[in-house]
């Protein structure tokens, strides 16, 4: 029988979740490379196409907007969420997944989107494009 310590298995994931963060963040990242491929710096930035919860231009708010458009019904954090993923952005936000459902609920709000189904506890809201 292997006898396995999940509280230092824990601990190393609560560690690289921070390192993660740190990586992620906007002032520390043109420091460090993130990518798994072994590719250069210059690659792997050409690659990614960074997103920031307060970029105006070419921030998450039209990127939020184009994966509805994509989705078009059924749309949810965890699905526009995933579709970025998918595409290749990169949210340098500690909580992604909060950033785009404050993005959400604002273009619910602006009439972008409608809300479909009203979501509660772990029910998720359920946004259609208008």
């Amino acid at each position: 029988m292997t006898t396995v310590d999940l509280g230092g298995i824990r601990e190393t994931i609560k560690k690289l979740e921070q390192f993660m963060r740190l990586a992620e963040d906007p002032v520390i990242a043109p420091y460090v490379t993130l990518n798994g491929s072994g590719a250069t710096r210059k690659a792997a930035h050409e690659a990614v196409k960074t997103i920031t919860p307060r970029s105006k231009e070419n921030g998450l708010k039209p990127a939020v907007l184009e994966a509805s458009k994509m989705l078009r019904e059924e749309i949810t954090v965890a699905s526009v969420y995933e579709y970025l993923t998918k595409t290749g952005f990169q949210i340098s936000s500690a909580s992604p997944r909060k950033a785009i459902g404050q993005v959400l609920r604002m273009l619910a709000r602006d009439h972008q989107l409608k809300v479909t189904e009203k979501g509660s506890g772990r029910k998720a809201v359920i946004y259609a494009v208008q």
